[in-house]
């Protein structure tokens, strides 16, 4: 087979296999909708989803696994967010607009109470056994209130509004000290 052909059919692979994992996380999300997430079995899942099992188990080790790396996923890229060299300013709109494109999900999170999760995963990637006592407190600290923000984004309503946010965090610049990974490095 030629290098062509075999690059070809790996990418139509890949964007099976995104498809298939894409339609497991929202069949659980619909799912969610409607009843505790406790109470929704595998089976149920993959009736939704149209995936097989052996695709479904492929992916994911149980319906927790599907949780995990969803938020393994958006958690990164939040994390990815607090490092770019941009302002703070643009680094809420960032956070905002990945907030609001998740919202309805991460509601149904929350409610669930999974949203935890969400800390714990944070921590687990920024905290590292070698950090100093202080730079250890400030990365809780700092996970810990962004990790408070984004829930309550998310659940109230009254807050969740962008102008809201860029005034609150154009306040905090001239209150308190952020720390250099989130201010802007230019």
């Amino acid at each position: 087979m030629d290098k062509k052909r075999t690059a070809g059919l790996r990418a139509a692979n890949e964007a099976s296999h995104r498809l298939t994992v894409e339609a497991i996380e929202n069949a659980l999300f619909i799912l969610m909708k409607t009843k505790p997430y406790r109470e929704i079995r595998v089976t149920e899942i993959l009736k939704r989803s149209g995936a097989s099992r052996a695709a479904f188990y492929n992916n994911f080790r149980n319906k927790d696994d599907i949780v995990d790396q969803l938020l393994e996923r958006m958690t990164k890229y939040m994390i990815e967010i607090m490092h770019y060299n941009n302002s703070v300013e643009e680094k809420a709109n960032l956070i905002y607009n990945v907030i609001s494109s998740q919202r309805e999900e991460l509601k149904l999170l929350i409610d669930s109470g999974l949203d935890r999760r969400v800390l714990e995963e944070t921590n687990r990637k920024t905290l590292k056994e070698d950090m100093k006592y202080n730079e250890k407190m400030y990365t809780i600290l700092w996970n810990g209130a962004v990790y408070n923000l984004v829930r309550e984004l998310t659940i109230n309503d009254e807050l969740n509004s962008l102008e809201k946010l860029s005034g609150f965090v154009k306040h905090l610049q001239k209150t308190i000290v952020l720390p250099e990974k989130i201010r802007t490095s230019s």
